[in-house]
């Protein structure tokens, strides 16, 4: 007789909320649902729309990935609507989740999160695993109000969980010191590579096509955040000798979320002013090929550690990437063979490894490195290690 399949729930972010654990949500739904029966209930609103910094794609279907056929979904909860929270309430009823799998990314989805596990405690009883993203926004972490609110609700929705989860041991060990958990009962499940956007385009290509004529192209992409430093990249760019970086573009394509007449006005004081392009939108599914191929080297010059989403798309397309050395990301990349490892906020040695990427592309062209083979069927696999572990009737992922 055949192992019956788990019912797995995942709570997370609607597609119509630009961000990465939107993403990881459908992902890993799709990837669970190859060996379980998988559902998923959806934040639709998580603050008012004018408060979130990227409010005029709040409503849009942004994402050309989609949930798997047979897929049960909700995609009603909101933040400020206790008959959402009841109609949550109904469908958890009907699917009778063996195992609910929670993202917690932000602050502002913790009272209906907190519902949800008193729910699960005393209506459902069903195992419940907390996936863990961020310890605290950064937006949420500067207002002292949201911060300590934050804190507060945080330490009493992860009090009590079945199982924990974070994308990699340097997470396990934030959150373990941040929320006093063991970090021997919490799981390393890591993200994989984001490598549905389609397949690249020859970089001489995806320049023609955006009208660079620069043989090099630096590229920055995502979102552009005070804490992402763009703005020491843009120090880095300086840096170069003439004779280069006359050669080269740099392209700093996203969404501006803070920071953006500093960001401006560093772009006008630059030394190569004519010779930086920036994209301040939101850059569609469909449009990701196109820039990312443009790119000979990828910066991230991040100056704090994130999960980033980015990483796992530029692993997937091959390109060379210099990054912050923060563990998260060393970690993340570890065998990948086109990183670069810089100090955070060390525009020297930015501007040096750009150089050393320049003169790899002058001496060998175009080079795309190997991705890394872990992909979502591992990650599954480990989920469904975890279900076993969990529950008695937990079934392979």
């Amino acid at each position: 007789m055949p192992e019956r399949r788990t019912r797995v729930c995942l709570i997370g972010p609607s597609k119509q909320f630009f961000s990465g654990p939107a993403i990881r949500t459908i992902y890993l739904s799709n990837a669970l649902s190859h060996n379980n029966d998988v559902s998923a209930l959806l934040f639709k609103d998580i603050m008012p729309k004018f408060l979130y910094p990227g409010s005029q794609h709040v409503g849009k279907d942004i994402f050309d990935i989609n949930f798997n056929p047979g897929i049960a979904i909700y995609d009603g909860l909101r933040y400020c609507s206790p008959i959402s929270w009841y109609r949550g309430y109904k469908f958890l009823k009907k699917i009778n989740p063996d195992v609910i799998i929670m993202l917690w990314w932000t602050a502002t989805v913790a009272h209906m999160e907190l519902l949800i596990k008193i729910l699960v405690r005393y209506r459902l009883r069903c195992k419940l695993i907390m996936e863990m993203h961020e310890v605290t926004d950064p937006f949420e972490g500067s207002i002292l109000p949201i911060r300590i609110y934050s804190k507060i609700a945080s330490r009493r929705l992860l009090k009590g969980i079945d199982a924990y989860v974070t994308l990699s041991q340097y997470d396990r060990d934030s959150f373990s010191r941040a929320f006093c958990i063991d970090k021997n009962s919490v799981n390393v499940i890591p993200l994989s590579l984001y490598d549905h956007y389609g397949e690249p385009l020859g970089s001489s290509e995806a320049k023609n096509t955006l009208g660079i004529e620069e043989q090099f192209v630096i590229g920055y992409f995502g979102l552009i955040r005070e804490y992402k430093g763009v703005r020491v990249l843009i120090d880095a760019f300086d840096l170069i000798p003439y004779d280069v970086a006359k050669k080269c573009r740099l392209l700093i394509v996203g969404e501006i979320w803070e920071g953006e007449a500093e960001l401006r006005n560093r772009i006008k004081n630059s030394t190569y002013e004519g010779q930086i392009t920036l994209v301040p939108r939101y850059v569609a599914d469909s449009e990701i090929p196109l820039y990312i191929s443009s790119m000979d080297v990828i910066a991230l010059p991040y100056l704090r550690p994130v999960s980033s989403g980015i990483v796992q798309i530029a692993m997937a397309y091959g390109k060379a990437i210099i990054i912050s050395n923060f563990k998260s990301f060393t970690e993340a990349m570890s065998g990948y063979n086109g990183a670069q490892f810089i100090p955070p906020g060390n525009a020297e040695t930015i501007s040096d490894k750009l150089m050393e990427s320049y003169n790899n592309f002058k001496a060998y062209g175009e080079i795309r490195h190997t991705p890394p083979s872990y992909g979502w069927d591992d990650i599954a696999r480990q989920y469904g290690e975890l279900f076993k572990r969990i529950t008695p009737t937990g079934a392979d992922g």
